[in-house]
């Protein structure tokens, strides 16, 4: 290869990097990160290196580098929403998103300071393209920049892999890479766990309650509920009208949330890892305790294991999932109504299984938020002048629904003659106000994370039943609804409250123990 010095080449060069370079740091200049700019820089400078081996093929490279302009796109928006570049648990999230999850959080996120920016950058991404494309400049090989470019690429490549962490400095294409290995043995773990090992032992594993004793217990799983906007936490509007009426809930007025994204929460609230490697599963401590458990979930469902979402539905007798994606995109709209659950539910609750305990798992208030209610629960404004302020009322009017199904679900625990509760928590919460700053929205990004992302509802209704078979429990609530609770301790403490206990049970993490410590 002939050696060569030609400034034309030079600059031809300096556009190719110019073009290679802006989609990495365009980011950078919308979350003002500078102190990563050079190190970006450098190893952009590494995908030059086919441009200098085989300058007669700068065409075909152009082209083969235009996915990663969509790559980072994906790197664009996240930080024009949420302030900050992509982090491992987003991309996670949002892997394991289905097609209607993803339409809706575009739809919910669509604003014009976005489409600003995204136009920005596209339109210079197509300007970029064509005008490479159009120009006849001849390349020539060059060493020095060869081995420059060459330098860079290790450089690129040891930042991208020479760590399992997640690197900041990494070029987004390694994270990936990175990203959708680690979310693989996730999957290939948790299978291993909710199917392989469904029968497991769990040590020390009995209940005080004998077996012919029949019960029936409700673990309703909320979806992005924020007990600010809860009528029982002190919110102005009436959002829990109904729930109360037939049965008093205890309200738990101090419980967090372990994550702000429904993947991470679960995973810490539906299971745990003991000090000796062992995974225990809170659906897998009720089966082996003599309960048929069910799972009914409204959440979106692709029919395929590899949604880490609902793979803790694995490890359940029977799963219904009322919200198939495919019916959602080609059919209506209004199958994402949490009512759907409700015939499943009496289904369940008609089994002939002595013990039952049923989770069930709602839309809740995810946004978009009216999305989640039909029109006869828009009670609260109609600000259509004002969108900020119509998703504040339409999250409230989502919340009062929510409370609507949850009475409808009490009534059918004060008519059962077996002793019975039903417990209700959800995920994680969310920040919806009408402050400017409120993104409306719930994340694991820490710049933009506040105490109403985590701050959540914790309300337990009882029949009559129950509580003549737990007095000492009854009285004790008034002091243990005060507790600071984490619900990352779930595992430690539902089981008590039907009477179960297992060696690895950590008394100081039970909610309902006198040996709680918060």
């Amino acid at each position: 290869m002939k050696k060569t010095s030609s400034s034309s080449d030079i600059k031809e060069y300096v556009l190719i990097y110019f073009y290679i370079s802006f989609p990495i740091t365009f980011p950078l200049f919308l979350s003002h990160d500078w102190k990563d700019l050079p190190l970006q820089l450098i190893a952009s400078g590494g995908f030059l290196l086919p441009f200098t081996i085989f300058p007669q093929f700068r065409k075909l490279f152009i082209a083969a580098y235009l996915p990663f302009y969509i790559i980072y796109l994906a790197e664009i928006c996240h930080t024009a929403i949420f302030k900050s570049p992509l982090t491992q648990s987003s991309v996670l999230t949002a892997l394991d998103s289905t097609s209607a999850e993803a339409k809706e959080f575009i739809i919910h996120f669509f604003r014009l300071p976005i489409l600003i920016t995204v136009s920005l950058y596209l339109t210079v991404s197509i300007i970029l393209t064509i005008f490479l494309f159009r120009r006849r400049t001849k390349l020539k090989y060059h060493f020095f920049l060869t081995f420059f470019s060459a330098a860079a690429f290790l450089f690129s490549v040891y930042n991208g892999f020479h760590t399992t962490y997640f690197n900041k400095n990494q070029l987004l294409p390694y994270k990936f890479i990175q990203i959708i290995k680690i979310r693989q043995e996730q999957i290939n773990n948790e299978k291993k766990q909710y199917t392989k090992y469904r029968l497991q032992t769990i040590n020390g594993l009995k209940s005080n309650n004998p077996p012919y004793l029949p019960e029936t217990y409700l673990i309703v799983i909320g979806e992005s509920a924020s007990r600010q906007h809860m009528q029982y936490y002190g919110a102005q509007r009436q959002t829990n009208p109904y729930s109360g009426k037939l049965i008093t809930p205890f309200i738990f007025s101090n419980v967090q949330s372990p994550h702000a994204l429904t993947v991470l929460s679960l995973k810490s609230i539906l299971s745990m890892q003991t000090l000796s490697g062992k995974h225990i599963s809170l659906l897998n401590i009720f089966r082996l305790s003599g309960f048929k458990v069910f799972w009914l979930s409204n959440q979106y469902y692709s029919g395929e294991d590899k949604e880490l979402t609902n793979i803790y539905a694995f490890a359940a007798d029977v799963q219904i999932f009322t919200n198939n994606v495919k019916d959602y995109l080609l059919v209506t709209e209004k199958n994402n109504y949490d009512k759907h659950l409700l015939p499943h539910l009496d289904n369940a609750l008609q089994d002939k299984a002595l013990k039952k305990v049923i989770f069930i798992h709602l839309a809740g208030s995810h946004a978009p938020y009216n999305r989640r209610f039909p029109p006869e629960f828009e009670v609260f404004g109609k600000n259509e002048t004002n969108s900020f302020v119509k998703e504040v009322d339409d999250y409230d009017n989502s919340i009062l629904y929510t409370d609507f199904l949850l009475s409808e679900m009490i009534k059918k625990i004060s008519a059962l003659p077996e002793q019975s509760f039903l417990l209700y928590f959800s995920d994680h919460g969310e920040d919806v106000q009408t402050t400017p700053k409120s993104c409306h929205c719930h994340s694991d990004v820490v710049q933009i994370q506040t105490p109403a992302m985590f701050e959540i509802p914790f309300l337990l209704w009882t029949n009559k039943t129950y509580n003549l078979a737990n007095t000492n429990l009854i009285k004790n609530l008034s002091v243990i609804q005060s507790r600071p609770f984490n619900t990352r301790d779930l595992i430690h403490s539902l089981p008590s409250l039907a009477g179960i206990s297992y060696n690895e049970q950590n008394a100081a993490k039970n909610l309902f123990a006198n040996t709680y410590r918060p």
